[in-house]
């Protein structure tokens, strides 16, 4: 459908890429308003369906219009986030521009910022570590790419330091998602961009 106006990222691969009219959308992002504010204080195990309608000011009919199960909202959700952080990863990574890891960093802000909330509450759950894994295995193969050598490989010493890198980066988002940092998204991109270029040339010249 049309939604006749510009959306994030989010909002789009979770309701206007799909067959929803106004009203099912406002619904379904109620739903998932409401799962995440549950698992801020509780396992996924321990929230019932009847317990997230209520949160969400729903009946169960409507729950199941929409979802399956409880753990077809968080698939959902996780599945939406992985997504959309991937396809900004090789969208980036597939352009003409050199890589620069300040400039990767910035588009990830943008969309980040464009769900501020969104992605606030999704890590103060604590239950999205399979996620927050997979970004980690998108944003290490896009630094495999970017530091591989003529013939498209990297060294095994200097794999295994770029998933460290890429966790480390990781974790950095996640701080400053739970609000542990008082540095700006822009100054949260040049430290984590500097923490790659300054530590892969430290380190390059010892594993290559």
């Amino acid at each position: 459908m049309d939604s006749g106006k510009n959306v994030s990222r989010i909002d789009k691969e979770l309701f206007y890429s799909r067959d929803l009219d106004r009203r099912q959308i406002k619904t379904k992002k109620a739903i998932i308003s409401a799962f995440l504010r549950l698992m801020e204080t509780k396992d996924i195990s321990h929230i019932t369906i009847t317990e997230l309608a209520n949160e969400a000011n729903i009946d169960r009919k409507t729950f199941y219009l929409h979802y399956k199960s409880i753990q077809a909202v968080y698939d959902d959700i996780s599945q939406t986030i992985v997504v959309v952080i991937r396809q900004l990863i090789e969208e980036y990574m597939n352009s003409d521009a050199k890589f620069e890891p300040y400039q990767l960093f910035r588009k990830v802000n943008a969309v980040i910022e464009d769900d501020l909330p969104f992605y606030r509450d999704a890590v103060a759950s604590g239950s999205f570590s399979d996620v927050i894994e997979k970004i980690g295995e998108a944003f290490c193969a896009a630094l495999e790419k970017a530091y591989a050598d003529d013939g498209g490989s990297v060294s095994d010493g200097l794999r295994l330091f770029l998933v460290f890198v890429s966790r480390g980066t990781v974790s950095m988002y996640i701080a400053w998602l739970e609000g542990s940092t008082a540095l700006t998204a822009d100054e949260l991109a040049h430290l984590a961009a500097d923490a790659i270029i300054h530590g892969v040339m430290g380190i390059a010249d010892k594993v290559l």
